[in-house]
Order: structure tokens, then sequence, then C-alpha cells
């Protein structure tokens, strides 16, 4: 993890890529870029990639900070040309070249000298150990290392079989003609991290991963005589259970390779049926019970209607495509023809492409009117114009969407639940970055909600933000100003209070790059890593977090405890600047099984209100049945106090919980859920109480909530487990809603404003009158992970906190009393909207809901296949200090919709599908084939995409500042090429001219020439794609080739051996940045 740290901090320091312009220091060989950030000229960020005699790049000065300070980073190398050592970035003077010795005795600013990485290789060159930068882990020889090895006896490798008989069944290793693998059969890997923690992949001589080996236990990898992937087999199986239907993992073929069935353990099987093009045309699960989901695509393959239906043609044989007519009926109404017979259909979402026919003539009720120019219906060939999508009840909410000549979205009008209009206008710079948004909402009473957002950039990085908002009322206003440090990391951001007032927030780092200190509105975290209060840590977990809010007189804090598989299993509380007083008055311990599921778990906290005493205030042993929660027994009482956050029940009472079909949650009698009712998308629809009590959501079919309404009984019902009640109008003491409009960003309560959510915060409405609000702006002062601890009134120069909320490591509010006294606003752990209506208690994740007195969640991960070895109900790996639990997306868009938009404007260029955006989430997924590029033949780059939309694991790309590189960048660094694959990040900077060397096709010399951002996104997804499957290059590792330059001389240099695969200039790979410019009819890349 401390290598993906560096990287992390190289990338926000470094600019663009080099390309050939004039010289800047004349005895050095270098490369020079400037790229403007407008038309005029007068900004712009330069960079400049010194090289050595034999062409290693040695030297990389960039600007950097926002008033145009440049930073440095260098890289040395061994007698054998292979990097050795590099360097961490430290501010430079200009953009002239430093020596090496110039370099290397900047350790003052990170006060430390230790400020690089070492390399160290084997007889073969490969890459075996990596010493980690600074002086303590140095000092303490801290190193992440691979061991290359063949799997001898001791190590009792299994042998599963799955046979190709018809059967789909699982042959255990005692019936076949081995036990155990033979010495020497599979190649080991083991990866240890620096703290010694290992993780063994052992692969058969097809490269098949058979085996991961953990501290936690063994999953294993069965195939079929195919070699395709039939069963995985978690921990447990073989620990606890060889129930396969809990413990098991199941795929099953056509005769075409195609998954058509599959199992996760605690879930019954989803059906897939294919078209003879191989999309899918129909799936089924336990939600739909007897129905089908049915896509229809029209010629080009893009996805037009999906629904669900009775029946329909499965037979796998048909290619037949609909298309639109404005103004026809077709399938309920949507202008599509349907190209066989579908049974009963019910719509879900329908996409209109290219043209705004639709407006007026199809789905009308749906739709926002809009009238739109000529001009801009010329722009809007090859985009999605118009969505409908279908929220729970069945009700319509239509979108239209305006672009510009570049492809911007420009406008995007959706009318949403209820008939609320939002309309949303954007406004670029010169090179793309948002400039302005102006929303406007009609709320129903009143005039719009309005919220204008204007962004200030200087050297390519944002240094203000001012927004303001009303409704019918005067505007209010506040700017957020942000400074960065030498080298380009955000330093501070001045947050407005009162006029010419402001509350600063700070942030500083170790010399990795990780955040040591956020100090934000008078709250103050401090993160150690190495230099723990009580034990350290080098692997980049944390060892000691400590904090102190405004109006506390001392640090609370945790010292952290993990185990062999990295989870936190003990968290010590204290307080103190050494956290050495009150010891234990908060602590949280876990005990976990195999599979990560928690088996007990205790807390402490204020046992008695009036006479102060702590002590143990949950002890909960959990029983499961596979993964899933089946009881809860708690050995201590409830506490009696308001505001106590412990496990509400009996001690000395078992509590049970029930599942459906799907793995979702349908009673918890600890917190009086009776039932729980889903949608065919497994989103809740209803949540019954024991007490009357009833909550019911809306969601529409892309998984986004629209609303939440909240039913409170008269006194004295009783509804038993498993059961539901409609409750009488005399029933009901009073109803509640909250209405999500903006993604969420809007909030109407009871139909009125309530809050606008901001990035630094929100904005409180209060009504002046009828038809007008009046709004305050309050900001978040969070911790490292998002939490909020503060929430801070913009009201004085200073601001006055007006909430404080801590937080047990996995997310509950400590049991203190102050629960009863921080429901202020209820966006409180991670950032989340905690629901304690009718005592649910749970976060909302959008995926899932989060009970975080179990740590648990309330439904299978929706890509639970991304951690075999896991359960699907586990929490952020058991890690809940270090890591952010994802929502469950395999491509996934950061930043503004302007900024997700831009993005996936580059992705189409490379794919003939089309790909779909969901707004809430950021997920990309693919909608069918693309009509303007219909006459291009993109098969690797829609290869590419389908490969890496459909991956188990994760990447997400996000546009960062002007200054920033192109890069992809991996969570877990060891896992991208030890077999075990990893989730990660594209950094992406579409402002930087990236120019490079290629060979002319027609002369064959080697000429410049610019780079397409399209073909720099595609050259990023490869080196996302081997990492997701494990296979990518050490990190480090070089390899030499021979290449022309424009100077028709041959030269003969080393470079990173991933960048060369990716390239293509060396290796076979199956996606090249090459084989992505042949069916672009570009030149052929010669040099990286």
């Amino acid at each position: 993890m401390s290598i993906n740290k560096i990287h992390i901090t190289l990338i926000t320091m470094l600019a663009v890529p080099p390309c050939s312009v004039l010289a800047q220091t004349p005895s050095q060989n270098y490369v020079r870029t400037v790229t403007m950030l407008d038309a005029y000229g007068t900004d712009s960020i330069q960079a400049v990639q010194y090289y050595n005699g034999l062409g290693r790049p040695t030297l990389s000065v960039a600007t950097a900070g926002g008033n145009g300070e440049t930073a440095c980073t260098l890289t040395t190398y061994d007698g054998a040309g292979r990097e050795k050592r590099r360097y961490l970035p430290v501010p430079a003077s200009g953009l002239d070249y430093i020596p090496v010795s110039g370099v290397t005795s900047m350790g003052l600013f990170y006060l430390d000298d230790g400020f690089f990485t070492e390399s160290h290789y084997d007889a073969l060159d490969r890459v075996t150990a990596v010493d980690i930068a600074g002086d303590t882990w140095r000092q303490a020889g801290k190193q992440d290392r691979t061991e290359h090895l063949a799997n001898t006896a001791s190590d009792q490798v299994l042998h599963f079989e799955a046979p190709e008989d018809g059967s789909y069944s699982l042959t255990l290793p005692e019936n076949t003609a081995f036990e155990y693998y033979p010495e020497g059969t599979l190649a080991k890997a083991v990866s240890y991290d620096a703290d010694n923690r290992s993780t063994a992949v052992f692969t058969d001589l097809l490269g098949r991963k058979i085996m991961e080996r953990t501290a936690a236990g063994d999953t294993y990898y069965v195939y079929n005589d195919l070699g395709q992937l039939r069963f995985v087999l978690t921990p447990a199986f073989n620990k606890i259970s060889q129930e396969k239907t809990i413990y098991a993992y199941e795929y099953r073929y056509d005769n075409r390779g195609r998954v058509v069935w599959k199992k996760l353990p605690g879930a019954e099987c989803v059906q897939y049926w294919y078209d003879s093009a191989d999309r899918m045309a129909y799936m089924r699960d336990t939600a739909l019970g007897n129905r089908y989901r049915f896509c229809l695509y029209d010629r080009f393959g893009r996805l037009c209607v999906q629904g669900t239906c009775s029946d329909g043609n499965r037979d796998g044989s048909v290619l037949s495509a609909t298309s639109y007519t404005s103004g026809s009926g077709g399938v309920c109404s949507t202008g599509y023809s349907a190209p066989y017979s579908i049974s009963d259909p019910q719509l879900e979402i329908v996409n209109y492409y290219d043209t705004y026919e639709f407006i007026g003539n199809n789905l009308t009720s749906a739709m926002p009117a809009l009238t739109i120019g000529q001009e801009q219906r010329q722009h809007a060939i090859g985009y999605l114009t118009g969505q409908v999508v279908y929220a729970t009840g069945g009700e319509a909410l239509g979108t239209v969407t305006v672009y510009d000549r570049k492809g911007q979205a420009v406008r995007t009008v959706r009318k949403g639940l209820g008939g609320h209009i939002e309309d949303v206008s954007t406004e670029y710079t010169f090179t793309g970055a948002v400039d302005s948004t102006e929303v406007r909402v009609g709320v129903g009473y009143g005039g719009d909600f309005t919220a204008k957002t204007g962004y200030t950039y200087r050297y390519g990085k944002k240094t203000k933000m001012s927004l303001s908002v009303s409704h019918g009322g005067t505007a209010q206003s506040r700017d957020t100003e942000y400074s960065y440090d030498a080298i380009g990391r955000l330093s501070t951001k001045g947050r407005q209070t009162i006029r010419n007032s402001k509350s600063y927030c700070s942030y500083t780092y170790d010399v990795h790059g990780w955040l040591k200190s956020v100090s934000s509105g008078g709250f103050r975290e401090d993160l150690y890593y190495a230099d723990g209060l009580d034990s350290a840590c080098h692997n980049g977990n944390i060892s000691t977090v400590r904090w102190k809010a405004r109006n506390d007189s001392e640090y609370k804090g945790y010292n952290l405890r993990y185990d062999g598989c990295n989870r936190l299993y003990l968290a010590l509380f204290g307080t103190g600047d050494n956290l050495t007083g009150n010891r234990n008055y908060f602590n949280e311990q876990a005990e976990y099984d195999c599979n990560g599921n928690i088996k007990r778990l205790r807390r402490c906290g204020l046992q008695d209100a009036m006479h102060g005493g702590f002590g143990l205030v949950d002890d909960l042993r959990m029983t499961y049945e596979g993964n899933q929660l089946a009881s809860v027994f708690d050995n201590v009482w409830r506490l009696p106090y308001a505001g106590a956050t412990d496990f509400d029940g009996v001690a000395g009472q078992e509590y049970p919980l029930t599942y459906n079909d799907a793995g979702s949650l349908t009673s918890d009698a600890s917190r009086r859920i009776a039932r729980i009712d889903y949608d065919c998308l497994n989103n809740p629809v209803r949540i019954q109480f024991t007490d009357g009590n009833v909550t019911k959501y809306v969601y529409s079919a892309t998984g986004e909530k629209l609303r939440v309404v909240y039913q409170t009984a008269v006194p004295n019902i009783t509804v038993a487990i498993g059961s539901a009640r409609e409750l009488m109008p005399s029933e009901i003491l009073f109803t509640d809603s909250t209405d999500y409009l903006l993604g969420g960003a809007l909030t109407l309560r009871n139909g009125r404003i309530d809050k606008y959510q901001f990035d630094e915060g929100y904005c409180q409405a209060t009504q002046y009158n009828a038809t007008q609000d009046n709004f305050t702006f309050l900001y978040y002062d969070k911790d490292h992970l998002g939490n909020v601890r503060q929430v801070t009134k913009a009201s004085n120069s200073t601001g006055t906190v007006v909430q404080t909320m801590n937080y047990y490591p996995f997310g509950a509010q400590f049991c203190d009393g102050s629960a009863a006294t921080s429901d202020f606003q209820q966006y409180k752990y991670n950032g989340k909207e905690l629901d304690k209506m009718h005592g649910l208690n749970t976060y909302d994740y959008g995926a899932r809901q989060y009970n975080p007195v179990t740590a648990r969640w309330d439904r299978i991960d929706p890509l639970a296949e991304k951690y075999y070895s896991v359960s699907p109900y586990v929490y952020c790996l058991n890690n809940p200090i270090r890591l952010i639990d994802p929502d469950g997306r395999k491509i996934f868009l950061v930043g503004t919709h302007d900024e997700q938009m831009r993005t996936l404007g580059y992705m189409q260029k490379l794919t003939n599908d089309n790909l779909l955006l969901n707004r809430k989430t950021g997920e990309v997924t693919i909608g069918g084939r693309r009509w303007d590029n219909r006459d291009k033949k993109l098969d690797v780059g829609t290869s590419l995409l389908r490969d890496v939309i459909g991956h188990k694991r994760t990447t997400g790309i996000q546009i960062g500042s002007e200054s920033d590189r192109n890069r992809y960048h991996s969570y877990f660094p060891k896992d991208a090429s030890n077999g075990k694959g990893t989730d990660g990040y594209i950094n992406l900077n579409p402002s930087s001219s990236l120019d490079l060397k290629v060979q002319d096709s027609n002369t064959e010399k080697t000429v410049v020439e610019t780079i397409p951002m399209e073909i720099v996104v595609g050259h990023e997804l490869i080196h996302a794609y081997s990492a997701m499957n494990g296979n990518a290059p050490k990190d480090g590792e070089e390899s030499s080739y021979i290449y022309r330059d424009v100077d028709g001389k041959l030269y003969e240099t080393q470079e990173e051996t991933s960048e060369l695969e990716t390239v293509g200039i060396i290796g076979n790979e199956k996606y090249t940045e090459n084989k992505l410019r042949k069916e672009h009819g570009l030149n052929k890349r010669v040099v990286y």
C-alpha cells in the first residue's frame, strides 16, 4: 500500500509526458512541454523531462503549485540499467536542470532524508523487494517483498474437480485421482507487505489460479475440463462446512462459453439468456419471481428498452433489432418496435438517441417541455438525448440532455417524481473544465430554487468556488478558496463565514504523501503510522488516530491492532496527548470467522449517565447460517439513558434475523423490524415494524432513492415477525416525507426545501413566508474518512459549532448520551445519511444500508465476486479506519456531472457499444451499440471496455487538476502483479497536449504527433485491465528496447515494462495502445 501512496504523490506533482520543443538546459538531453490553459496564452503549465546519455529519463521538473511553483522528481539506475531509486517530489526553482546531489539534499522539505524508494532484483531482473521510503521504514528494514517458488508437499493444496458430464457436480479431493497437488506442479507466489503479512497464490501450468492462501484460510478455484471457472470455494467451505449452497460460488455455461446460470452463497440462482450477438436478452433472478427482465437493442446494438415481461423468445437465435418511429405506438407507447413477441411488458428504462423527436410524441407525460434549436439538434447525433426511467409505483421520469459542438453536456432537464423540474446548465473553460453551473428546480411552491456555482483556476489548480442559493428571496452566497503546497498538494481551504472572514482547514502529509493531520473549524485529527503512540504499522495501516473537537479540552483517540489479514480486531481508547488518560472508556473489539464475519463484538461506553461509570455496554455473540447473520445474543443490558447507541435488546435473550432468497434481510427482532419488502431490483420498498410503524421508499429503476415516507402508528398496535399491516387512516398518528432531488443534493421535507448539499457542507432552508425561504450556510468538518465530526454554522468570524460527533471505528456513535443532542443533521459516518426513524438506525450507502451496531450490510454486495474470500455482508474488509467501502461499481466516474460526461465522451470514442452513465452513482454500463461509430470497426476498444466494465473488480476515473499526469493507480500494487488482482483508479488531465514519437505509416520515419485524449484513456484502461487481472508487470520492472529516433538513428534504452507492454512496443498482449491506434487510423507509437 505504501508504494501506491508514493505513486499518488508523484502524479499530483508531475505534469504531462514529454514532447519535443526547444532546449531548457543546453548541456542536458530534455523534452519541454508547455500547455496553454486559456485562449490567450496568459495561463499555462510547463514540464521538462531530462534524460541521461543512454536516453533513460532521470529528472522531471514541472509546474506544481497553485502559484506557479515548480517541483521535481529524480530516478537513478544501477550498473545494469535497472531503476534503482525513485525520489519523491521536492520543490524546485524554475525548470532548469538540477544535479543528482542537488535533489538528494532536499530532504528538508519532508524533514526526512529517506524520501525515496529503492528496488532490488533477482538474476532474472525481476523486482524481489522494494525498500519503502522514509527514514523510519528504511532503518527498520521495511520492504514489500515477493517470493517466486513452486508448491511443496507441506503446502497441501487440495485437488478439486468439476467434471463436464452434465451433472454440475463438485468432486471432493478424496474422490479424485490425487487428494493434493503433487510437489512442483504449481507455481507459488508469496507477497509480503511491510509488516510481513502474506498472501500466497498458487497457479497451474495454464496460469489459472488454483488457490489463494491468507492468514484467514484458503480460497479454491475449481475449473471444468474446458478451463471454465465452475466453483469458488470460500475459506469456510473447508473450515466450517462443505455445503456449496452457503459457502461456494457456482457458474454454469452454454456451448458458447457464456455464463447462463450463477449462484452466490446464500442466494438462489440467476439465469441469463443471450441473443446471437452475445448480448443479454433476458435474465431472471429470485427478485423477479416468475417474470423475466428483457432488453431490446437497435440495429447499432444500443440498449433502447429495458423492462420485465411474463414470457418471450429465449432460444438465443434472435438478432432482430428494434427501430424507433416518432409518434408511433410501439412497445408500451415508446415508439420502439418489438422485434419479437413479449408478453405483458412493463417498462423500466427507455433510451432515446441522436434526435429529440421523442419530445411531445412518445411517453409525453414523462418528458419535460423543452424546445430544442436546430444547431443543438445537429450536435445530438451519436449521443443519448433522452431517457425515461420508471419509479416504484410506475411513475415515469424523463430526462433530456443537450450538447454543444464539442459533445459537452450543456443542459440537462429532468422531470422528477411528482413533476418537479430539475434544470442544470453548465459552461466550460477553454480546457473543458467546468466554469460555472446553474441549477433551477421547481419545488412546488413559490418560484424556482436556484443554485449558481462558479469556479476560478490558476496554473491548472482550482483556487476558488463561489456558491449562491435562493428561493424567492435575496440570494445567499459564500466562497471557498483553495491553496496548495510547493508540490501541488492541497494545503488549506478558506471557507467564508461572514463578510471578509474565513474559517480555515489545513492538511499535512508524511513523506509518502499519506495524510498526517486535518485541522478544520477548530476540529483537529492526527494520524500515526510507523510512529504510533502504542505500536507501529509500516504497511499503511493506521496505528493511532486521535482527535479533538473545538469544545474538547483534550484529545480523544484510539490505538489500533490488526490481525494477519489486516482486519481491525482491537481499538483501545484513551485521552490526552499520548492517549494515556481514561483508558478503555470507549474500546471496540471484534473476533472473526474465516470468512470475515464478526463472531463477537464488544464495546465499552458510559454505563451510568447519572454517576458517570464506564464499562462494557455491548457484548454481542453472533451466529450464522452461512454468511447470513442468524441471531444476536447480548450479554449486557440495554443502556437506560436517552441517546444510548448500544444494541437494543434484553441481556441473555437471542434475537433472530431472516433473509429472502436473494440474500436480503427481511426481519430483525432486535430492531423490531417485522418485515422488509423489496422490488424486483432488490431495493427496499416497505419496512414494517412490530409496533405498527411503517417506512415506505420510492426508487428509480437505476437504483436512485427518490422519496421516503414515514408513517407513525398510534399506540398499542402489534405486528408479528414476518407479517405486514396496512394502517387505516385513523391508525396513523402522523406522516413525514423526504424527497431527494438532483441526485440527493436537494432534499424536501414534507414538501418544503430542507437542505442543499455542496462540497463543503450544506445550505439549511428556513421558511420566510409561504412562497419563500432563507438559507444559512453550514460547513462539515470531516476526518480522513469523510466522517462528519463537526458542523459549523457560518454565523460569525470563526463559525459556531452546532453539532459534534464521535464514532467507534465501525461507525456507531459513542455510547455517552451525546447522540441525544447530535440529531441536528443526519449526514454523519462516511458522510452518509443516518436513518434513525422508527429505530431503523442504518446508514444509506445507495446500493445497500449499513448497520453500525452489528457492523453488517443488509444485502449481498452487488459485486460480491470482487473478493471471493470475504463474506459479502462484511463492511470495508473489516478495516474501517483505513478504508471506505465502495458502492459496488465496476467502472465509475468521479467528479461533477459535467466532468463525468466529459470522461464518458472520451471512452465512447473507443467503442462501438453505447455507454450509459448512472448520474447518481457514476457507474458506467453498456447500453447496446453506438450509432455514430457505425462505420468504424472498433473491435479492440469495444472488447477492452466490455472486459473492464464486466470485470469483478472496480476502476474509477477522475479528472484531476491541470498539472496532474495521466496515470492509472492500483489500490494494492502487489496484487496487481501476483495473480490476485486489485481495484484502482485513473487520473486524467484532459487539458494536456501530449506529443510523442510515432512511425509515419507512409515514410516509416519517426515523427512527433499529438495523441488524442481517447487514446490516452484507452492506454490507462489497458493498465487497469492488467492490474484487475493481477498480471501486470511488477512495479519498477524495466525492459530494454531499440527504437529509431527522429534523426534516423537507432537507440537502445530502458523503460518500465508495464508501459512498453501497454503501448505494444514489446510483448504480445491482448490489448495495446498500438492496437487501438491501428483501428483509429493512427500511426504506430515507437517510443515511450
